[in-house]
Formats: structure tokens, sequence, C-alpha cells
């Protein structure tokens, strides 16, 4: 079974178009479409497909482009094709939303993400300091509340729901102090 990548995009109808490199159209004839041996091959034509170049119909579809897996079957004597095109994952679609973007905001994308790294970890710090404030401190004070008051049942729900309040915003606390960990610059 060979495995092979095209270049296509599908239209809202249904209708699907492949990329031929020859001339740089778009073709809706699969046979005559441009193939490669890898999926990272195909990817690097499709980064590389400069607007000014192109042709206006090609231009338009740039956006919608996707690279797929093409396999051929062979039955007997008869060989039919068959187009099953990958899912572009969430990172293809990243990737080529990078791509595709203008310089001014793929500049100013880069200038955002460098100052989240910047400040990660002073956030991380705050965020284990929120959390150990609250696991001690704050638990306590409700706990020392419950052990040592006497109080009426409306002041009971009352002093539950702000402990349960101060435990549900420690559990995001920790959980993005989880995600950021995962990170560790």
């Amino acid at each position: 079974m060979l495995n092979t990548q095209v270049i296509y995009y599908q239209t809202d109808d249904g209708g699907t178009f492949y990329f031929r490199q020859k001339d740089l159209t778009l073709i809706d004839d699969l046979e005559r479409a441009s193939r490669w041996n890898t999926k990272k091959e195909a990817q690097k034509v499709l980064r590389s497909l400069d607007k000014k170049a192109l042709p206006n119909q090609t231009i338009l579809a740039l956006p919608k482009l996707k690279v797929g897996c093409v396999d051929y079957i062979e039955d007997f004597d008869l060989t039919q094709t068959m187009l099953s095109i990958s899912e572009p994952t969430p990172e293809d679609e990243l990737l080529n939303e990078l791509l595709q973007m203008d310089q001014a905001d793929f500049l100013a994308l880069i200038d955002d993400i460098s100052h989240i790294i910047m400040v990660l970890p002073e956030l991380r710090n705050v965020l284990k300091n929120d959390v150990k404030y609250a696991d001690s401190v704050i638990l306590q004070d409700y706990l020392h509340t419950i052990e040592l008051s006497d109080f009426d049942p409306k002041t009971g729900y009352h002093l539950a729901q702000k402990l349960k309040q101060s435990r549900q915003k420690r559990r995001c606390e920790k959980d993005r102090l989880q995600l950021i960990s995962t990170l560790s610059f």
C-alpha cells in the first residue's frame, strides 16, 4: 500500500480541489494533483507558497489548504483510488494560522509570548504562596471558628459557603500552578 500526500482544500458544498505545483493552481482532478512522499515534504511546500507568485484562485484558497494522505487500494486487477483526508491536528491548524499571520500580528504575538515567559516564574511563586496560605492560615481560621464558636444553622450555612468558596479558589490556583509547572522554563 502506497502512502502519498497531497495539498487540498474542501469547499463548503463538499467539493475537493487539489494543488498542482507545476502551475501553482488548484484542480478538481486527483490524478493530476502534485504528490509528496511524506507529510513533512508536503507541509514544507505549503508553507513556502508565496502569495505574490500565486494565481488569484490559489491565493483565495491559501488559508484553507491542508495536507492529506491518498491511499491506493489494489483489489485483484482493479485499481481504484480512495482519498482519505486526515483531519488537521490542532497543532497543524495553529501552525497554519501562524504562517498566515501578517508580520505586525506575528511580532505582536511573539512579544506577548515573551512577556508571559518572563513573568511565569513570578506567577508560579505567587500561586505557590496563595495555595500554601489557603492550606494553612485560611483553612485553620475556618476550622478554629467551627471548633470554638457556637452558631445557629444559618450562620453555619454561611460559614460552610465561605469555606467552600475558599477551597474552590484554592483548587483553581492549584490547577493553574500545576499547568505552569508543566511548562517549567
